[in-house]
């Protein structure tokens, strides 16, 4: 990534500029200043300013090259560099970035499970895809801890990547400081029957050597006794009971909380309650379902979540694809419908497009339209709890495909989530939202 002080030295290089030219130009009464913005010792409004009084003068690459700079130094490097993270798992296309794989020298072919503790490196993130990918049935524990995992790029992105892969499993583990001494941190331990291998962090290709198997039985012993939070939730969901569970944690997450939430199309907590309740009870007039018996306790619910989305008076930011929204309007389905749900009659998809268009002209609610199909991953992050990441293309149903959501805990975790989202707002173009529904809503009328 680029920052802004490097943007400004290539683009005077590129204008054969010198500083005191470039001061002239500007406006400015010393050279002081412009070397301050070379040697990254400005301000952000320092920053902003100089692009405000350059962009008149640029053409359009370069106008884009400082914008993106200027964002950089905004968010910091460290925080951008999540953000980059995040690109890459919710907007692939655009990332134009495969993830890389390591080879595991000194690993046997044979069934196995690794044990990662923390961050040993990114050599090692992307041994674990080599890992998964081997015809060997490989499972994969890893261990951080909640600050390892919100500022380091590839360990965020690859709890995000494999999200419905249930053979790699994210635990967090206490802090350092509240951690047992004993367990040791940095490492990756695979063991099998009959031995042990490890592997050490900082290695430019990681190596698997020998290990004593009491040593390998000492790491198992000190982490069931440590505090564990899994990260991932709801790999099952297939009864009543199961949706009962994954509607009330659903509320309880949303209850009167701001909200920042990324979606090809919007959650059935977004939608009219009777249009919902009317899909769920025709469906299962015509079929027969394990979920018939917990009807009433999940319409109940929904109608909680429906209530307190509307109601509520936080800052909500939703950014919905325009792609899959007008889809959603010819067809009536959502890519992440969910699976007791009939498809949406020309009518309910009227009433569903007039209240999104009269939600985005509520003052607490920012909606924006990216472009594109959607994102392979949908979020929902909300102040006091923290973040949520499920698959975009689902019907919540693990009989039929596979479903994992992945929770990050913590006002961290918001502030991340919800940071990301107002640089991507603002690097998005600016279509008008009122326009789109009114052009959506004339096509449903005729």
């Amino acid at each position: 990534m680029e920052t802004l002080s490097q943007c400004l030295s290539a683009w005077m290089e590129a204008e054969d500029l010198t500083v005191a030219r470039l001061t002239e130009r500007l406006g400015f009464k010393s050279k002081t200043s412009v070397f301050r913005l070379l040697h990254g010792q400005s301000s952000y409004r320092a920053c902003a300013q100089l692009c405000r009084l350059l962009a008149p003068g640029l053409d359009a690459a370069w106008r884009e090259r400082f914008d993106r700079a200027l964002r950089v130094e905004k968010a910091g490097t460290r925080r951008y560099a999540m953000f980059q993270a995040l690109d890459r798992c919710f907007f692939p296309e655009k990332s134009g970035v495969s993830p890389a794989q390591e080879a595991a020298p000194g690993l046997p072919a044979q069934d196995g499970d690794v044990t990662l503790l923390g961050d040993p490196g990114e050599s090692v993130s992307r041994l674990i895809g080599s890992l998964l990918a081997r015809p060997q049935e490989t499972r994969i524990g890893h261990y951080v801890t909640l600050s390892e995992l919100l500022t380091r790029p590839a360990l965020l992105e690859g709890a995000i990547s494999r999200l419905t892969d249930q053979r790699y499993r994210v635990t967090l583990l206490p802090e350092a400081e509240e951690r047992a001494a004993a367990l040791p941190w940095g490492l990756a331990l695979w063991t099998s029957a009959d031995e042990a291998r490890i592997a050490l962090a900082g290695a430019a290709r990681p190596a698997w050597h020998p290990v004593d198997a009491e040593a390998a039985r000492e790491v198992r012993e000190a982490l069931r006794s440590a505090e564990q939070t899994p990260l991932y939730r709801f790999d099952t969901l297939e009864a009543g009971s199961d949706y009962i569970s994954f509607t009330e944690a659903a509320f309880q997450m949303e209850y009167n909380r701001r909200a920042v939430i990324l979606k090809p199309t919007p959650g059935m907590q977004m939608l009219p309650a009777d249009v919902v309740e009317s899909t769920f009870r025709d469906f299962l007039s015509d079929n027969l379902d394990a979920v018939v018996s917990s009807r009433e306790t999940l319409i109940y619910t929904f109608e909680k979540r429906v209530k307190n989305f509307y109601q509520r008076r936080q800052e909500t930011v939703l950014l919905l694809s325009a792609d899959a929204m007008t889809q959603f309007a010819r067809t009536g389905v959502m890519p992440d419908q969910f699976y007791a749900f009939r498809p949406y009659t020309r009518g309910e998809r009227l009433r569903v497009l007039q209240a999104l268009s009269a939600l985005a002209e509520k003052k607490e609610v920012t909606l924006r339209l990216f472009p594109g199909p959607g994102s392979p991953y949908s979020f929902e992050a909300y102040e006091g709890q923290g973040a949520l990441v499920y698959p975009s293309d689902t019907c919540y149903n693990t009989r039929r495909q596979r479903y994992r959501e992945l929770f990050l805990p913590g006002p961290e975790a918001f502030l991340l989530f919800s940071a990301y989202a107002a640089e991507l707002c603002q690097r998005l173009p600016q279509p008008d939202t009122r326009a789109f529904f009114a052009q959506l809503i004339r096509e449903e009328e005729r």
